[in-house]
């Protein structure tokens, strides 16, 4: 769990996914969902969480059966998926206990 801002908390619930919801009242206001290129939503298990203050929420996530490693990108406003960042033969991104930006350029 965490803050995401004053007044709303973000919930990682392992292979439930992730929720955002009013710290005030507890209410939903986003299930964040996988979907594949088909636009089908996917069953995953989520870990790590981070957001930013582009209102992107972030997680460590692993696929079906656990054999699909990714760090996911949602908008915390809409609750949309934006982008995964997969590798499939080197890291075990589904596997991160904590996800840390660091400052720098490319």
């Amino acid at each position: 769990m965490g803050w995401v801002d004053s007044v709303t908390i973000v919930v990682r619930a392992g292979s439930c996914g992730i929720g955002l919801f009013s710290a005030a009242t507890g209410e939903l206001r986003h299930r964040f969902q996988v979907t594949n290129e088909d636009h089908q939503v996917k069953s995953y298990t989520a870990s790590a969480l981070s957001f930013n203050s582009d209102y992107k929420i972030f997680s460590s996530c692993k696929g079906k059966n656990n054999k699909q490693y990714k760090i996911g990108v949602w908008d915390q406003l809409t609750g949309k998926q934006i982008e995964f960042y997969y590798d499939q033969y080197r890291w075990s991104l589904g596997e991160a206990n904590r996800l840390q930006w660091l400052h720098g350029t490319c």
